[in-house]
């Protein structure tokens, strides 16, 4: 389904809402592959928890705290992006950094200046057009490219920083555990 409002900007398979008072620039763009980015959430919420949860009872207070924040940080970051606005390029919207280098998309026609190029499966110009992500559920671009190095980077680095913390624990409860059958209870 393509999306037109109701004073003829086209936004191909983007919805568009609350347009800004003090500009001409929309500020909530929900993508085509809405479905997509709701269910990467879900994932990856599920993930995080059941690794988060399964190694919770051994983790020291401050390891704890760190982990909650970073996992809740990653899952609101997902949810923040479902309503970022790319960088859609609208017919009354052009990107037009130089007025010598402006065309017209060959596909949907809009005026743009070359940082945006044509999404064919959003059917619509993406200002820094990046790449179309399906489990962001939208175009990468201009305005939405820091959550995805964001989220690209915290979730490996969250998952090494959860495996390294267990190996390291039960190294220590493994040490623990050598110590009590080699001298007993008193040296602990």
């Amino acid at each position: 389904m393509e999306y037109t409002t109701l004073d003829g900007e086209y936004f191909g398979k983007y919805q568009m809402m609350m347009k800004s008072s003090n500009s001409n620039k929309y500020r909530i763009a929900i993508g085509p592959e809405i479905h997509c980015a709701i269910l990467a959430i879900f994932c990856v919420s599920i993930g995080l928890c059941f690794l988060f949860f399964s190694t919770f009872s051994y983790l020291p207070i401050p390891v704890k705290i760190v982990l909650a924040v970073v996992v809740d940080l990653i899952i609101l970051v997902m949810i923040i992006n479902i309503f970022l606005d790319p960088g859609v390029v609208s017919h009354r919207r052009p990107v037009i950094l130089d007025p010598s280098k402006q065309y017209s998309c060959r596909l949907c026609g809009v005026e743009k200046g070359f940082p945006a190029r044509h999404c064919r499966d959003c059917q619509v110009c993406i200002e820094g057009f990046d790449h179309h992500c399906m489990w962001l559920g939208k175009c990468v671009g201009k305005n939405n490219l820091w959550v995805f190095y964001f989220i690209t980077a915290a979730i490996p680095l969250t998952l090494v920083f959860l495996m390294a913390t267990t190996v390291l624990m039960e190294m220590n409860r493994a040490e623990k555990n050598r110590i009590v059958k080699a001298f007993g209870s008193a040296y602990i």
